[in-house]
């Protein structure tokens, strides 16, 4: 539980991204905003009670199986388990490229807050193509309605994706909004498969049991913290003709490394160059839940991307890039935890960081070059 929270407590920062709108805008243009932002890209269905029927009082879905990471990576993860009862078994650093999740990042201006990834469901939809599949993405206010529809999912071999705050769910008073995948129920209990724990794969295992009462409960809590227009969701995933050319990835990818500035809100390179001005100026860095995360993410990219484009040189310098960008993470930002009072120590790490929010930029160049959009 304890690596649960640590890890959760990154995903916060997304959070309080959002609550930045109402922050700049006022409550009722935030709240038009958000409700917009969530039907564009959640692409959100409402369920329909007449196409719910009948299913037995207990499933498990075979052939998928148990995949964990201790790192802060549970909506890839769960990706991965989904693709690979479809015969798919790729690495997570696939399934990190395809949905975008650690390609890009969000910083705040005026809290310091730099939040190294992106909005995991709409690189859901982007990602699903290129595995054979289709997001469908399941909306309702309904309690029994939303835990109905689940069982009637599962029972017809479909797994479910359930993001959830964690500490509602295991009766803690803390928020930490996870993602879960659901692959059985038995009665009034439902099993899920936990994303995030000791890095390992197991094969014909039963998951962890829940309360169903818990589950939705958890479900409408994550609802209601990331201000969605409904209190329940699930998402399943529908084979379709699988989707060859990965333009669209690096066109997405490359546009959320390289950014752009909205207001105090910062996105890409445009966020680790706000980090450094941020360091500069206070010679300390406000927050650190995601000191390691915006390492390991970057270094986690080069060397995915190493390994799987070894006869593209372009890629193999963006890989160099992001390399030597989790490196220089790595090293400073511990150190700018704490407060430096040397003015040469300070322009040292401003510098370094300078340098990492550049990195950042040229990787996202060749992503968008590789896409045929031209780069700024």
């Amino acid at each position: 539980m304890k690596l649960i929270m640590k890890i959760a407590k990154i995903v916060l920062i997304a959070l309080i991204a959002g609550i930045a709108i109402f922050m700049i805008f006022g409550s009722k243009i935030a709240k038009q905003y958000q409700k917009k932002y969530y039907n564009k890209n959640y692409q959100p269905e409402w369920i329909d009670a007449s196409l719910i029927n009948g299913y037995p009082s207990g499933f498990h879905i075979d052939g998928i199986p148990w995949i964990s990471y201790e790192k802060a990576y549970c909506q890839p993860t769960a990706l991965q388990m989904i693709a690979y009862k479809q015969g798919i078994k790729e690495d997570l650093g696939y399934f990190n490229f395809l949905t975008g999740f650690t390609y890009g990042a969000f910083y705040r201006a005026d809290m310091g807050v730099l939040y190294p990834y992106t909005d995991p469901i709409s690189g859901f939809i982007t990602a699903a193509p290129y595995l054979g599949l289709r997001m469908r993405y399941f909306v309702t206010d309904d309690e029994g309605l939303f835990l109905k529809t689940i069982k009637f999912y599962i029972s017809r071999g479909y797994p479910v994706g359930a993001e959830l705050d964690v500490g509602k769910l295991r009766g803690d008073t803390e928020f930490l909004p996870h993602l879960e995948l659901i692959v059985g129920y038995y009665d009034k209990k439902i099993e899920y498969y936990e994303t995030t724990d000791k890095e390992q794969v197991r094969l014909n295992v039963k998951g962890i049991m829940a309360d169903e009462q818990k589950i939705a409960e958890a479900v409408m809590n994550n609802s209601k913290s990331f201000m969605h227009p409904w209190k329940y969701a699930f998402m399943i995933f529908e084979k379709i003709e699988k989707k060859d050319d990965p333009k669209d990835i690096w066109a997405r990818n490359g546009t959320s490394m390289v950014g752009s500035r909205m207001g105090i809100m910062f996105s890409g390179s445009f966020a680790m160059h706000e980090l450094a001005l941020g360091f500069k100026k206070t010679g300390k860095l406000k927050y650190d839940v995601s000191t390691d995360a915006i390492s390991y993410t970057r270094i986690d990219n080069a060397k995915f991307l190493a390994g799987h484009f070894k006869s593209d040189k372009d890629v193999q310098d963006a890989a160099a890039f992001l390399m030597e960008e989790g490196r220089i993470y790595e090293e400073v930002l511990p150190e700018a935890k704490n407060k430096i009072t040397s003015k040469e120590e300070i322009a040292k790490i401003t510098e370094k960081l300078g340098r990492a929010a550049l990195l950042e930029k040229q990787a996202g160049d060749i992503f968008l070059k590789k896409s045929g959009v031209k780069a700024k």
